[in-house]
Parts: structure tokens; sequence; C-alpha cells
């Protein structure tokens, strides 16, 4: 997996075909630290299956569709890196990932009216702003929890540009494995109709993060 994390930042998205778990965490520990999400285990690892609605509001847990985000949007540094491996998975399942590259989304448009784009609560009102700070990339977020905000006429383009640029990947097979730029690229799921569908999310902090986090 020579420069795993090279290649993720530099193609968005690279597939890993047919990891054991073990090879899997060695692949995500290469990127860097490992995040502890609050649904996780010691080790990091997050079961993804519609075994009911944990942590954050959303379908996560559910046989819900799942729009289209980056993962921890809610904090002011989200980790980097995303990777899901599919434990238990076949198309028949349901469950397809979609994939949506914000930077292709947001190309043409005027680096200025991005600071104008939040992401707010629909509850308590809490912003945060689209671009993290730095060249570090953007964070998504647009459903019946945390909204996209902003100039309605931007707001509507940013919308109809990543329905436009969103793309269905059904090809995935069981033990296959995805690593994501996460903040670079939003992913999300099609309605899942099997309860087996399974799969393990891990999250990991890039070197650079950790470095300013220390400083």
């Amino acid at each position: 997996m020579r420069d795993l994390s090279g290649r993720v930042q530099n193609r968005g998205i690279v597939v890993l075909p047919q990891l054991t778990p073990a090879e899997f965490r060695a692949a995500m520990a290469e990127l860097g630290p490992i995040y502890h999400h609050p649904d996780g285990d010691a080790v990091g690892r997050t079961l993804i299956s519609p075994s009911g609605r944990r942590g954050e509001p959303g379908p996560g847990f559910t046989m819900q569709a799942l729009p289209l985000h980056t993962d921890r949007s809610s904090l002011p540094d989200p980790p980097r890196y995303l990777g899901m491996h599919l434990v238990g998975y076949d198309a028949d399942m349901g469950g397809a990932p979609l994939f949506a590259d914000l930077d292709l989304a947001t190309t043409g448009l005027p680096p200025d009216s991005l600071l104008s784009l939040s992401i707010e609560s629909t509850t308590g009102g809490r912003r945060l702003p689209l671009r993290l700070a730095g060249p570090s990339g953007l964070r998504y977020r647009d459903d019946a929890h945390y909204r996209l905000s902003g100039p309605a006429a931007l707001v509507a383009e940013i919308r109809r540009r990543m329905q436009q640029v969103t793309q269905v990947v059904d090809w995935l097979r069981c033990g296959d494995a995805y690593i994501i730029d996460n903040h670079r690229i939003a992913h999300g799921r099609t309605q899942i109709v099997s309860p087996d569908r399974i799969g393990i999310r891990i999250l990991a902090y890039s070197p650079e993060q950790t470095g300013a986090m220390n400083s």
C-alpha cells in the first residue's frame, strides 16, 4: 500500500479490493492517528448496520438512504480520512455507496463565495463554515439535522451541482474497502433492503492535523 495517503489525496477515493480486517486496520493506521468515534470500539472501529439509531441524529444506523455528507462535519477539524470495509455486502442488499467530489462541485465559483456558506444546525442554530481552516478542504452536510446555509441562489447552485456530480458505485464486493479524503469527497448510500448489510468504518487524522493540534 505504497504512499496510500498520497493516492487518497490525489484521487479522492481509493478502493482496496478483498482485504482482511487486519489489513484494513493496518491501512488506516498507516494514514495517521485513528479518530475514536463515539459509536466506535476501543480501537476506533464502528459497526455500521441497520441496528437502530445511535450517535448523532440521522439515518446512519437505519435502513434509510443516507444523504451526502462528510463525516464528523460538526467538528472544527474533522478527521482527514474515512475508510469503510464492506464485511457484509452484496448489491442486492442495497446500501450502494454514493460519492460526490466537493472540489468538482465548487469548481469555477469565486473563492470568496464559499466563505458565505455554512453548515447550520436545524435545531440549535449552530453554524460551521463550509470551508475548513487553511488549505485543508471543505465540509458538507445538507439534511434534516444540518443544512447548507447562505445566499439562496448560491445554495441552490451547490445543491444542483452536487446532484450532477454524485456517482453510485454498485460494483463493490463483500470484502472490498474504500478510503476517501473526508475533506474533499462527500459520501452517502442508497436505501438498504437487507439487515445483513454491514460495514466497518475507521476514521483517521492526517499527520498534518495532529501536528497542528499539538503545536
